[in-house]
């Protein structure tokens, strides 16, 4: 159990950690910063693309200008 909630915690961060980096290079400005936006637009496609669910990743960043 020591090495399996070890792995848990060491993908959550990694998980969090890319999921700030690039919604922060690909979206900076485009939503206002509260707890509920902030899971509905870092964490939750984060988690979508663990299951490899990229639907919306590529048009998000095809439709960023900058």
């Amino acid at each position: 159990m020591k090495n399996l909630s070890f792995f848990g915690i060491f993908i959550s961060v990694v998980m969090t950690a890319y999921g700030v980096a690039s919604r922060s290079i690909a979206f900076y400005g485009t939503f206002e910063f509260n707890v509920r936006n902030v899971v509905r637009y870092v964490f939750y496609p984060v988690y979508y693309l663990l299951y490899t669910n990229l639907s919306g990743e590529l048009d998000g960043l095809d439709g960023t200008y900058d």
